[in-house]
């Protein structure tokens, strides 16, 4: 046993002795993950009747210096754990607890789980790595029996590719002119046909070179194949050699060589299946039956097929997946694969809206998309924490100055930030943009700009000259937002033309914690009703008053827990008030689920997070003219049924409110009509649309 902590960035657990789809699926990726900078670790449990030597491919990583070893008793945190071959974990018995820090475990299946078992299996992972396991599978019907089980999942299945880029199309055999066709079977036991005559129609060992990874069929066919076993060559090695795959097993086997498929597809070679396995694989493989494969063969590989050079990338593909897991940290770069800048420029706001937007963005754009933050907001650390390069241009707001005296400096420095980095693309959050932000971008030929602009502009205000700011830029694009039925402002009117996606959020669903695991992060007691506020910084308003009624009237409220919000950027230090818990966490959306209701702002962004966590709120508004049209998204969510609307200068309201949140009942038809909403993610769709603009 270790006394000091070991750390990595991701960690795989399972057994590393056999030859399954798991250890084979945890060896590609761990090689990717080497390229990619990120420190990468196996924890080798022995399962009952496994053999004792370890995998000959893990070994290899290990003699080359890829991953490290751990074993169950050692000490390791990491930022992702992935179990591999869930069952066999399960089925150990560890001599002493394991000692694995983190706090995102997905635990990844490859063959369906039972229903008995299914409770009993999600109890006894949590028993060990604590509630923050999610699971996930490789094919579609797995995970849908996961759902179906009420066990917590991810959007969709962990796709498997192998480590090659892009498979070279290989030549004919030299000496019988034959094209390759393969299978890959890891044992015979219903990955073969049930009969000869269905083997020899489906792979004609005269037309084509046959080769198998893995097992031959028990038939006199098998003499003319080509069999190599899957500890002499890997699964991705050996699709690289292969014009065409084709695998028809009998019926459904309980695990599928989704390495094989996957990076067939991933690379452009036909994959045939048959029909029935289409509601497990999903879209991408050729489905025909056995009596098609034949003219299939001929048309695919033949003379007029349609070659395509693949776009995938392996390592950019897994490094995305990783992206979401990791929090909101960033994992390394290579550098070498850079090709363009984006320099995101948000607007000073009051809050965090217009970082938080960007950031949501720049952690989804693709490898070859560097993001650079030039920023006139306070939140240069914030954004520096979240692992991205960021300079700061101090605000005229904070320099006590006047437009006249600071904007050509100003302009001139975002002019030399600009010929520094050489952006492809310029992409500015706010609701009016700077001149001497205009007077820079509109001269540069070579930046294409983009305007990320929010809807709900306040209705009682003339935007004319705002709207008219189109003109420098290249694109617009606009999230939409859920209150958008009542939006009447100036950008409502000004949609022809705006690349509009879905609510930009910071975090996707599955890395919000649970209630239990965010209320231990927090310091909360698990039990008992807790309460958020948050409503902003302050440090253009005094929320003093309206906090102070806000916190008289919660703690008149039974066995309450308060928190309160103070947001990483106030310019004022939080003030101790009796019975009233300060919290600093950003992003906070990741620990909504740890309140029972709460009293907020209805800004974009925590209006959205509120909905996407299904948290009833008491929704406290002051309109300013610096402010989008707040009350009218609150009172929207108020029509829809899971939050209240309330003018902070005519809070008599308040009491009866929280009072109607301590009943249950309430609460839980709030989350419902919350929920209901199903808000996609935006953030993806934004920085997709603005890398193609960068390139």
């Amino acid at each position: 046993m270790v006394n000091t902590v070991e750390s990595q960035d991701i960690i795989y657990v399972g057994d590393f002795s056999r030859d399954s789809e798991g250890v084979f699926r945890a060896v590609e990726e761990a090689r990717i993950n080497a390229g990619l900078g990120l420190k990468t670790g196996f924890l080798h449990l022995q399962s009952k009747g496994s053999q004792p030597t370890i995998n000959g491919y893990v070994l290899q990583l290990l003699e080359d210096g890829s991953v490290a070893a751990y074993d169950p008793d050692e000490l390791v945190s990491a930022r992702l754990v992935i179990l591999i071959d869930v069952e066999r974990i399960l089925n150990t018995r560890l001599a002493v607890p394991m000692r694995v820090i983190s706090d995102q475990v997905i635990a990844i299946a490859d063959r369906a789980l039972t229903d008995e078992h299914m409770a009993f299996k999600n109890v006894r992972l949590r028993e060990i790595f604590g509630d923050v396991v999610i699971w996930s599978a490789t094919t579609y019907d797995v995970l849908s029996g996961l759902r179906a089980g009420g066990l917590k999942t991810t959007g969709t299945i962990w796709e498997s590719f192998g480590n090659i880029g892009a498979v070279p199309k290989p030549q004919p055999d030299r000496q019988l002119s034959r094209q390759i066709v393969g299978t890959v079977v890891p044992s015979r036991k219903d990955h073969w046909p049930a009969n000869a005559d269905e083997i020899a129609r489906i792979w004609d060992c005269d037309r084509y070179v046959v080769r198998v990874l893995g097992a031959a069929p028990d038939h006199p066919v098998a003499q003319g194949m080509d069999v190599t076993a899957v500890h002499e060559r890997s699964a991705v090695q050996f699709v690289s050699g292969l014009d065409a795959l084709v695998y028809y097993p009998n019926g459904r086997p309980s695990e599928l060589p989704m390495l094989a498929i996957g990076t067939c597809l991933a690379n452009d070679v036909p994959v045939l299946l048959p029909p029935e396995l289409r509601h497990v694989v999903g879209k991408g493989p050729i489905y025909v039956g056995q009596e098609g494969v034949a003219a299939t063969l001929a048309r695919e590989l033949g003379p007029d097929r349609n070659d395509s050079i693949t776009s995938f990338d392996p390592a950019e593909a897994h490094f995305r997946r990783l992206q979401s897991w990791f929090g909101g940290v960033r994992g390394p770069r290579t550098s070498s694969r850079r090709t363009k800048r984006v320099m995101m420029f948000p607007s000073n706001g009051d809050g965090l809206g217009h970082v938080n937007r960007l950031l949501s963005v720049a952690r989804r754009l693709p490898r070859d998309v560097e993001p650079v933050f030039v920023s006139l907001s306070q939140a240069v650390d914030l954004i520096r924490g979240a692992g991205f390069v960021s300079e700061m241009i101090v605000s005229h707001r904070y320099a006590g100055l006047d437009e006249a005296a600071a904007y050509p400096w100003m302009e001139a420095e975002l002019a030399d930030a600009i010929q520094r980095y050489q952006p492809g693309a310029f992409v500015f959050d706010g609701g009016n943009p700077y001149a001497f932000m205009t007077n820079v971008v509109a001269k540069r030929r070579d930046v294409r700009n983009i305007w990320l602009r929010r809807g709900m502009w306040r209705p009682d205000q003339n935007n004319e000259t705002v709207i008219k700011k189109r003109r420098f830029f290249d694109a617009v694009i606009e999230p939409r937002d859920i209150a958008e039925e009542v939006d009447q402002g100036a950008s409502r009117q000004d949609r022809d033309g705006v690349s509009l996606v879905d609510p930009i959020l910071l975090l996707d669903n599955e890395q919000l914690l649970s209630r239990e695991a965010a209320r231990r992060e927090l310091g909360l007691h698990l039990d008992g009703t807790a309460v958020l506020v948050q409503l902003g910084p302050g440090n253009t308003r005094d929320l003093s008053v309206t906090q102070g009624q806000i916190f008289r009237h919660l703690q008149a409220l039974p066995g309450v827990q308060i928190a309160n919000l103070h947001p990483a950027i106030s310019r004022f230090p939080a003030v101790p008030v009796a019975g009233v818990k300060n919290i600093r966490g950003y992003p906070i959306s990741r620990y909504l689920k740890a309140f029972d209701f709460a009293v907020s702002a209805a800004g974009y962004n925590s209006f959205h997070e509120l909905a996407q966590s299904g948290v009833p709120t008491v929704f406290v508004i002051r309109m300013t003219k610096e402010l989008d049209d707040q009350m009218a998204r609150a009172r929207y969510a108020e029509r829809l049924g899971w939050a209240y609307a309330i003018d902070d200068s005519t809070m008599a309201d308040l009491p009866q409110r929280f009072a109607s949140l301590m009943d249950p009942a309430v609460r839980t038809a709030m989350t419902f009509n919350a929920e209901r909403l199903a808000i996609g993610n935006g953030a993806a769709q934004a920085a997709d649309f603005i890398a193609e603009l960068a390139r």
